[in-house]
């Protein structure tokens, strides 16, 4: 937020500098974030949740299996909410509280290595100036493995 409210006050090197460190650090939280959300047991919670005592005392339908299906896929749409939170909520954050069109120029020059901060800068620039972002922003998601999570996680951002 800084960045952009500041912008008109710092030098081209020192706004390059600062996107490149944003998208870095950006890129270590949602990483970091994402262990963390890894230690989640949700296979024990399904089961959990799942046996014919719980189902039994749940409201619904009186078919067993009809219930566990259903609670079964609750659960697992609450892992995927909880693994995709980090980068969805980071990328929304960065989009959003830094979309300074005045950005624009050193968010397209920062320098960034590493996947997921490619990813980001393309995000990111993509949402500044859709122009400008759309070929790095491209780059970035071919050099991603075909994993559908990140991939439908990105769509929905």
């Amino acid at each position: 937020m800084l960045l952009g409210a500041g912008a008109e006050h710092l030098e081209a090197d020192d706004k390059r500098c600062l996107s490149a460190h944003l998208v870095v650090g950006a890129a270590a939280l949602i990483d970091e974030w994402s262990r963390l959300q890894l230690e989640v047991d949700f296979e024990a919670m399904k089961q959990a949740l799942t046996t014919d005592e719980a189902l039994t005392d749940m409201p619904g339908p009186e078919d067993l299996e009809e219930k566990r299906k259903f609670v079964s896929g609750v659960v697992d749409l609450i892992e995927y909410s909880a693994m995709a939170d980090p980068l969805r909520r980071i990328m929304h954050f960065l989009s959003e509280q830094a979309r300074h069109r005045v950005l624009s120029p050193s968010v397209e020059k920062a320098e960034v290595k590493g996947v997921l901060e490619k990813v980001l800068h393309g995000t990111w620039l993509i949402d500044i100036d859709p122009e400008k972002g759309r070929k790095p922003l491209r780059e970035a998601m071919k050099e991603l493995p075909r994993a559908s999570f990140f991939r439908v996680t990105m769509v929905s951002h």
